[in-house]
């Protein structure tokens, strides 16, 4: 069992690596994002369906943050019991939360999905840390980016979360909460509006902060 892994670095290629490594099919990408506003999302190529957002972790942060409701049917969430996986995490929950979109082969991801989607939450993060192939497409991602990363196990001021529309609802996916946070009814063409404002929710917290970065995975035809 694996207690911590390599922090994921915060670039496109790197999610679209992954996304190779696990099996996805290549119309799947990684994207970035480079404003939090419409303008920027109209730049978006393709048909995007879901955000991986990433902020810096502060008590301010931790403290407003809305509590989880109970655990929601038909959500494949997971918690988050290694330390730096939040953006496997966060990856993971984008996925498995659109396997009506998208094609997962017959790789290291499907494998995973199936043997795990009827579990719970923390069965899935046992599942995870008990995983090596998992693991291993992990280390070498996360290894491959353009910045030297941090060593598995050392404290890193970044987090990953996942926003996608599920039933027609806009979820945080945060692994390190109890459960899906649901943000409220919302239509799938003005998802991601709903999803930028949330993204802006996090930014007020932290007025002196610029580093906030979204990555969108989109199907790209």
């Amino acid at each position: 069992m694996v207690d911590a892994w390599v922090p994921l670095e915060t670039n496109p290629e790197v999610i679209n690596n992954y996304m190779r490594k696990f099996g996805i099919e290549p119309k799947i990408q990684c994207v970035d994002l480079l404003g939090f506003d419409t303008e920027c999302l109209s730049m978006v190529p393709g048909k995007p369906f879901a955000l991986l957002f990433v902020f810096p972790m502060s008590k301010t942060q931790e403290q407003m943050k809305t509590p989880c409701p109970s655990e929601t049917l038909k959500i494949y969430f997971m918690k988050q019991t290694i330390n730096n996986a939040c953006g496997a995490v966060a990856l993971i929950h984008a996925l498995a939360n659109s396997h009506d979109k998208i094609n997962f082969g017959n790789g290291i991801f499907s494998k995973f999905y199936e043997k795990t989607k009827s579990l719970s939450p923390d069965e899935r993060a046992k599942a995870l840390q008990n995983d090596p192939e998992m693991g291993q497409v992990h280390k070498s991602c996360a290894e491959a980016g353009d910045t030297r990363p941090p060593a598995a196990g050392d404290e890193v001021d970044f987090h990953f979360i996942c926003l996608a529309n599920i039933g027609n609802h806009a979820y945080e996916l945060d692994g390190r909460r109890d459960g899906p946070i649901d943000h409220g009814k919302v239509e799938s063409e003005n998802f991601f509006g709903k999803a930028l404002s949330i993204c802006e929710q996090y930014a007020k917290q932290a007025p002196d902060t610029i580093t906030f970065t979204g990555l969108v995975l989109t199907k790209v035809d």
